[in-house]
């Protein structure tokens, strides 16, 4: 039950909390990959309507958010350039025009819902606390199915009609089976490691809850998640997200730096053993799925050594994979390499410039800002899960994150002050 602390007060409050709590609700329906591009487009056009109205709870956006307008822009401009480079049809570039709002528009679209819009962090905390307790409570049931021997897929959604990267985007399943016959569960997403990106932005929120109960809650479904997802880059991405978000936003705290110092000098010790033991988990991490590596490898092997045919504007669309790879698409797997090989050297840097000033905005920010170290925290697992997914077609997994990356990049400070730079310690997040 919704605690009177984060009830919903505006509009966009309102339908961002039940867009999220019947996250469950519109993926049984296969229509969570519809969902977000509306919510986000309509949240847009009432961005603009309180900006044509002059209305007080309008708030200007940053140089931040508008530096991800012209970078998404400029990924826009590549994807036409490339098309007619390589003489692709008019039906063609529709399609991915359509493709690019429901995928790379989504980050600024979100980002200035976030900086413009007036919502609550508890809002968003609780919202993504409700949808862990969802999968926490789900996730037995869903064993259950595999073990039993219900039918992984239930069925296809009609909404596919619409488009998208691919059935398994409407399509409601209780869980999948590797190539190696191991059961993996995928909740909410189309594959498994994708919903690993959506349980770092989860817990990057649900940490912010006001109430402990629902922290504890969230982070039970999260790791419940993590667990079963069987994915790598899950498994690294919660630790180092939230680990580094968390220091990164303390900087003023004294005992972070003697701690810091006391880890580079045991690190200057230990040297010898430290590298030892990295290389070992490097070797373990690659062993552990090791066919999935091999194709990752190989499908970014031969995207960096296509690059070459269109190095500035790339090939306007992913390329049909072979037996080699398991018949995935070139450019697909890696975002950076999918926008070297799709979009060129001006997708690449188009990308990277709004994806580093974040960073810098909201560690800056972050140092008294709830809502800056939550955007940081999913911005860090953005990151992390660039080197191994395309986040563009995710974006409709983890968009609430974008939203609270917009608000840790306002304008106007309206979070309160970290007490003593301490995590969590209960203090009221509704704006002043």
């Amino acid at each position: 039950m919704v605690s009177q602390t984060c009830s919903e007060k505006t509009p966009e409050e309102r339908l961002i909390f039940w867009s999220i709590g019947l996250t469950y609700v519109f993926y049984a329906l296969g229509a969570l990959y519809v969902v977000a591009p509306v919510i986000g487009w309509c949240l847009l056009l009432l961005v603009l309507w309180r900006f044509a109205s002059a209305d007080e709870r309008f708030r200007i956006p940053g140089i931040g958010v508008w530096i991800w307008w012209l970078a998404t822009v400029a990924i826009l401009v590549a994807l036409v350039v490339g098309h007619f480079d390589y003489g692709l049809s008019r039906s063609q570039l529709i399609k991915s025009i359509i493709g690019w709002a429901k995928g790379w528009a989504m980050f600024p679209v979100f980002i200035t819902v976030g900086a413009c819009l007036s919502i609550r962090l508890q809002v968003l905390a609780r919202a993504a606390n409700i949808v862990s307790l969802q999968t926490l409570l789900l996730a037995p049931f869903l064993v259950a199915a595999a073990y039993i021997g219900i039918p992984p897929e239930i069925w296809v959604s009609p909404l596919s009609a619409v488009g998208g990267p691919g059935p398994e985007f409407f399509s409601f399943r209780l869980y999948g089976v590797s190539p190696d016959g191991a059961f993996r569960w995928a909740f909410f997403a189309p594959w498994a490691p994708g919903a690993g990106m959506a349980a770092v932005t989860l817990l990057a929120l649900g940490v912010m809850d006001q109430d402990r109960r629902w922290i504890a809650a969230g982070t039970l479904g999260v790791l419940a998640m993590a667990v079963l997802v069987k994915s790598r880059l899950a498994l690294l991405g919660l630790p180092i997200a939230l680990g580094a978000g968390f220091v990164l936003c303390n900087m003023r705290v004294s005992a972070l730096h003697f701690f810091g110092a006391l880890c580079v000098l045991s690190i200057g010790l230990l040297w010898g053993p430290i590298v030892e033991t990295l290389l070992d988990a490097k070797e373990a991490f690659e062993n552990y799925r090791s066919n999935s590596t091999e194709v990752r490898s190989t499908l970014q092997a031969i995207a960096g050594y296509r690059y070459i045919e269109a190095p500035i504007w790339g090939h306007g669309i992913q390329d049909s994979g072979t037996h080699i790879v398991a018949f995935m698409p070139i450019g697909s797997h890696h975002t950076w390499y999918g926008l070297l090989f799709v979009k060129g050297l001006v997708g690449v840097v188009a990308f990277a410039i709004p994806m580093i000033l974040s960073v810098v905005v909201l560690i800056v920010r972050g140092q008294s800002s709830h809502a800056a170290m939550a955007g940081l925290m999913v911005l860090i697992g953005m990151w992390i899960y660039s080197f191994g997914e395309n986040l563009e077609v995710l974006a409709y997994l983890f968009w609430i994150g974008l939203v609270a990356i917009g608000m840790g990049m306002r304008r106007t400070e309206e979070d309160p002050v970290l007490a003593n730079g301490a995590f969590m310690q209960g203090e009221r997040m509704e704006p002043a």
